[in-house]
């Protein structure tokens, strides 16, 4: 019942349950991943302000 998308998988399982709860683990605090995100944005969007980037994220 998958398709090449996998978008099968993803209606039967979560990602938990198929890969493992240590496959899903972050070592990084909410707040550090956030400030990541920003950071490849603002890299992608040169001329975007703080708040358009924001305004992406939230």
């Amino acid at each position: 019942m998958t398709n090449e998308g996998g978008f099968g998988w993803s209606l039967l399982t979560t990602p938990e349950r198929l890969l493992g709860r240590g496959a899903c683990v972050c070592e990084r605090t909410p707040e550090e991943s956030y400030q990541r995100m920003v950071t490849h944005l603002t890299n992608l969007l040169p001329d975007a302000t703080e708040k358009q980037i924001n305004r992406i994220l939230k």
